[in-house]
């Protein structure tokens, strides 16, 4: 008996689900302050920013001064590579051999995105740039 085509679909988050990114955000934020002189804030004082846009983070931690680290921030970002979760590349190309449609969502511009799966070494994800949609939360 052959393997059944399955119409089942999977979306995946990127970040702490396909790609480790933790420990490279924490040393971007504090690289980042450093850069521009201002305070590099403590994991614990990151903590209640965790799941707000940088923008966001950046405002609650730094206010006027947001613009100036943000900028920073994505610079040193931009060239830092997140490894992929271990497993991750091996249940991906299960999933996919089993007929399974996948995608990702995030909330990265299409650039940044395309640059973390590159510099992950994932290699059947296509971006769709034409794709984008925004959310805005009230």
């Amino acid at each position: 008996m052959g393997r059944q085509k399955l119409d089942a679909k999977i979306i995946f988050d990127v970040d702490g689900t396909l790609i480790s990114h933790r420990d490279g955000y924490l040393c971007n934020v504090q690289d980042a302050a450093k850069y521009t002189g201002l305070a590099a804030p403590s994991n614990e004082k990151l903590w209640p920013y965790r799941k707000l846009t940088m923008e966001q983070m950046a405002v609650g931690i730094y206010g006027q001064d947001a613009k100036k680290f943000i900028d920073a921030y994505r610079q040193i970002s931009s060239e830092t590579a997140y490894p992929l979760i271990e497993g991750v590349n091996d249940a991906l190309k299960i999933l996919k051999e089993r007929g399974y449609a996948m995608g990702i969502l995030s909330h990265r511009s299409s650039a940044s995105f395309a640059r973390r799966m590159e510099q992950s070494g994932i290699g059947f994800i296509r971006v769709r740039p034409d794709y984008d949609i925004s959310i805005r939360k009230s």
